[in-house]
């Protein structure tokens, strides 16, 4: 009976030309079987109706519907979605050589699901690398400055946005981006007067860029005041040697799509694009809640050659999920602990968070109070996720940290939803603004007065 119901299997092979495409096999109903990244196999299945999918992140799908036979062996080319027929998008598709770039490269030559945001973030890493080669110039004419010549020395920490504007008119985006207004101040410090605006990147008034930078790492909040809108204040932690580097994106209906890369200013560090890709793409299907997928682009992490900090805290979060972890991800939670959190512990309070939840699960009570002090010690995380976790731990135990009673009572209201990042409106909450304002005697001078320079305005 087995050989028969062997030999009644369908081989189904569904394939993309970009490398990194989310690609879903579902049954007939709909409900998914099996995701995969570039290529799916699958040699399990019986005779039927299935559907095969290239998914986007924000839920858009090319979809076809295909009626399998006993001992059928298909061999799919499924197509990716049109990008998005928007000014921007397509202005900057046409001054991009991505797609003239050779078969070596097919993550970016056969780059799908892009948006303004996708470039701008290729091309800021691309801007940060020492040693830069034509190809560099190539796909990115439009943008970014490395980080150092934005803040006019050689400096090794700070923070760097990016925008781009998706609207009617060039005159509309200008307007746009010379209302936006940016404001970075230590975490236990006072706000500082100076605020900074974007800068015009090259001849495309819709792109901006300025960036700020520090005399010590650590966390650090960044208030961004966008046209329309009320404040909205980011806990960021800005780490040593490496840029913060945001990239914040107005789509045509006026949503806000903002992401953060951790670019390293070393003379020694390669940018591999297709990292910079897999790291957007997991950002937002994180954000969209497709984490069957997200987990696909765990590889650089679970790898442990490629010690990027942000994909290390979400692949972390993106565990915390799961209701039980296999040997992939305790292979994963050993090189968490080995490469970020000794790295970075400093200056993250996610890699404490994290900590503390993983504490938590195996019973090491006493390892997850001190690990949620040690996190309000640093800051607050720059993930919502990791805010979720950290008021959940402390409403779970009695933390004696003078901050804990003020974030505990954080109300939901004052927290952005449907952001990836922990950020408040329209500015910290009083009670906490209260206890830091408290606490500013209390920090060493590595923690106040440590803003330096920047494309200030």
């Amino acid at each position: 009976m087995s050989n028969i119901n062997e030999k009644s299997k369908v081989k189904l092979t569904l394939r993309s030309k970009d490398p990194l495409a989310p690609l879903e096999l579902a049954d007939s109903t709909g409900t998914l079987i099996k995701v995969g990244q570039g290529t799916l196999s699958d040699e399990s299945q019986l005779p039927g109706f299935y559907r095969v999918r290239f998914r986007s992140p924000e839920g858009q799908a090319i979809e076809k519907l295909l009626s399998l036979s006993a001992g059928d062996e298909k061999d799919i080319l499924i197509d990716a979605p049109p990008f998005p027929d928007t000014p921007l998008t397509q202005t900057m598709i046409l001054n991009s050589g991505a797609w003239t770039l050779p078969e070596q490269t097919p993550e970016i030559r056969n780059l799908s699901l892009m948006r303004p945001s996708t470039l701008l973030a290729l091309a800021g890493s691309a801007a940060n690398r020492v040693v830069t080669s034509p190809i560099d110039f190539n796909l990115f004419p439009f943008v970014a400055s490395p980080f150092q010549k934005l803040v006019f020395r050689t400096a090794v920490s700070g923070v760097q946005l990016l925008f781009a504007v998706d609207s009617g008119s060039t005159q509309e985006a200008d307007n746009y981006l010379s209302q936006v207004e940016i404001h970075l101040w230590p975490f236990f410090g006072p706000k500082g007067p100076n605020y900074y605006h974007p800068q015009r990147t090259s001849s495309f008034v819709e792109l901006g860029e300025t960036a700020i930078d520090v005399t010590f790492p650590g966390t650090y909040w960044l208030s961004l005041t966008l046209p329309g809108k009320q404040p909205v204040v980011f806990p960021v932690a800005i780490l040593p040697d490496r840029a913060t580097m945001l990239v914040v994106y107005r789509d045509l209906l006026d949503y806000i799509h903002i992401f953060q890369y951790m670019p390293s200013l070393t003379r020694d560090t390669a940018v591999e694009f297709n990292r910079v890709r897999q790291l957007e793409l997991f950002q937002r299907l994180y954000n969209h809640g497709y984490l069957e997928h997200a987990l696909q682009y765990l590889n650089p992490a679970l790898g442990g050659h490629w010690n990027d900090p942000i994909t290390g805290c979400l692949a972390g979060y993106l565990f915390l999920q799961q209701e039980d972890l296999g040997q992939g991800e305790r292979q994963y939670v050993d090189f968490f602990f080995q490469n970020v959190v000794y790295r970075y512990s400093n200056e993250m309070s996610d890699v404490h968070v994290l900590m503390a939840e993983y504490a938590t699960r195996q019973g090491n009570h006493e390892v997850a109070q001190i690990a949620l002090a040690r996190a309000l010690d640093v800051g607050l995380p720059i993930f919502a996720d990791g805010m979720t976790h950290l008021l959940a731990g402390l409403s779970r135990y009695a933390i004696n940290h003078p901050l804990a009673a003020s974030v505990a009572a954080v109300s939901p209201t004052s927290r952005v939803q449907g952001l990836l990042w922990n950020a408040f409106i329209p500015g910290i909450p009083s009670d906490l603004e209260k206890a830091l304002h408290n606490q500013q005697g209390n920090v060493p001078r590595e923690g106040r007065d440590l803003v330096t320079a920047g494309s200030r305005s």
